[in-house]
């Protein structure tokens, strides 16, 4: 009598049968119809839930009938297959799949025939249990190379940081110096221009240098207030209304062919600022808008509002290294319709 060897799911996933070196059959060569493909499916799921193997580990019958009554399935799906023998497919105390070896007569399978089919089971399992470990090694390998991948991003950024630090220290350092020499510069002239008379013509050009060195001294004063060296005088500020103070003479400064819109909230926010740097901001920010648009039609706006810490460009934090905290951040925006940075 023909025995078919064949191979069936567990999960009853897939009606294609496979043999351990991964090659697929389809049901017509291995001598089952579709719908026998798919009882056979079926009744390896069932196999696979019950206590049928716990004793001898393998299942024979030459009554296809009953087997199938036992598990609640229709006699007819199988015909005409009389008899089978079901061994489970193992890795690791977890059932994979079912071998079965059917038969057209009603004749159990010989002990040939069961020794076959345990040592091809064992194969198997054997076969899926090396499949499991190459596949774990591929996953630790890729997981290895992530964790190497996310050290040399953290090491690159760890070193753009330790850039950023020096240079933070040393645009510090020079602008300290700077603003020392500028010191000596004004307390040299206050001194000449109260040693010299009045009347004299140089005194004129003295009180330039000195107002040149106190311009000078404000850049440099803003230099170190960017730096973080500086904080300025600090104050509680509602950012809308300082906005709002100035945009008569932002609105003085623009072209007839700019308008300038605001959106600026009734209250707040309030932040902690000083008032002065503020103001500057505002007026280069709407400058460079201006500029932006470069004598064209178009329109320059100004909005407040208040935004999360995720809604904060990385690349708007400064230093760079700086991460923001719970609560909402005070957001002051310009924007203009000019034609931006071309992307080349």
């Amino acid at each position: 009598a023909r025995t078919f060897p064949v191979i069936v799911s567990a999960d009853a996933s897939a009606l294609a049968l496979r043999d351990p070196l991964g090659e697929f059959y389809c049901a017509a060569q291995t001598g089952l119809s579709p719908s026998c493909a798919t009882t056979m499916s079926l009744l390896a799921k069932q196999m696979a839930g019950s206590s049928l193997f716990s004793g001898s580990g393998m299942y024979s019958t030459a009554d296809m009938a009953a087997t199938l009554s036992q598990f609640s399935m229709e006699p007819l799906s199988l015909s005409p297959f009389k008899a089978l023998q079901a061994i489970p497919v193992q890795c690791k105390d977890r059932i994979l799949g079912i071998l079965f070896a059917i038969r057209y007569s009603a004749i159990a399978c010989n002990s040939d025939t069961s020794q076959i089919t345990a040592l091809f089971a064992e194969q198997v399992s054997s076969a899926l249990e090396n499949s499991e470990l190459y596949q774990a090694m591929q996953n630790e390998l890729a997981e290895r190379k992530r964790l190497e991948e996310e050290k040399r991003k953290w090491e690159r950024q760890q070193q753009q940081l330790q850039k950023a630090n020096s240079l933070h220290r040393m645009a510090g350092a020079i602008a300290h110096h700077f603003n020392n020499q500028l010191g000596v510069v004004i307390g040299n002239l206050e001194m000449a221009i109260q040693d010299t008379p009045r009347h004299e013509k140089q005194v004129r050009f003295m009180i330039a240098a000195m107002q040149g060195a106190r311009r000078a001294a404000e850049v440099s004063g803003l230099m170190l207030t960017y730096l973080g060296k500086a904080s300025g005088r600090l104050a509680a500020l509602n950012l809308s209304e300082v906005c709002r103070q100035n945009l008569p003479l932002l609105e003085a400064a623009a072209t007839k062919t700019l308008s300038l819109k605001a959106d600026l909230p009734p209250i707040g926010p309030i932040i902690s600022a000083d008032q002065n740097q503020i103001q500057q901001i505002l007026t280069n920010l709407v400058t460079n808008a201006k500029e932006a648009v470069a004598g064209n039609h178009g329109e320059i706006g100004i909005s407040v509002k208040t935004i999360s810490p995720a809604e904060i460009p990385s690349v708007q934090r400064f230093p760079i290294d700086w991460q923001p905290q719970d609560g909402r951040y005070a957001c002051l925006e310009v924007w203009d319709t000019g034609c931006g940075i071309a992307e080349e």
